[in-house]
């Protein structure tokens, strides 16, 4: 077992890379982000900002460990759970917040804000994962 608490980076989101992300987002951003009716499904539309956020760049942390986000729109959605695993080790448990319902944005945040703060709240969820002492991954 890992003792997470002192060996891994905490996650967090990258200024530089998160303001370029944006800069390629500018068109389509506000299309993007979840919103109550939005397709195909508000968390589904979390999910794949999240996915792209940690494949580009914005999203950084330690690389033996990953962010996954089950995402639902189907009761009890719209949500997700965020888990963090061992990197390219899906048959490995990882740790879990449990279920957590989408919110969203007020409808005058600038879409930018609005994604920074997606981003910094999963960032926070998967870092308290990372600091609770009761918890270890394989």
């Amino acid at each position: 077992m890992t003792d997470v608490r002192t060996t891994l980076a905490p996650f967090r989101v990258d200024d530089a890379a998160f303001d370029d992300w944006i800069d390629l987002k500018a068109d389509t951003i506000e299309n993007e982000l979840p919103a109550p009716g939005a397709l195909p499904g508000p968390a589904a539309l979390l999910g794949g900002l999240v996915e792209e956020a940690a494949t580009i760049g914005p999203l950084v942390g330690d690389r033996r460990v990953e962010i996954q986000l089950i995402v639902a729109d189907d009761p009890p959605g719209p949500g997700y759970v965020l888990i963090v695993r061992p990197r390219g080790n899906p048959a490995l448990p990882g740790l879990t917040t449990g279920w957590t319902h989408l919110t969203y944005p007020e409808p005058d945040d600038e879409p930018r804000d609005a994604l920074w703060r997606y981003l910094t709240t999963i960032c926070d969820q998967a870092n308290q994962l990372l600091t609770d002492t009761r918890k270890v991954l394989p």
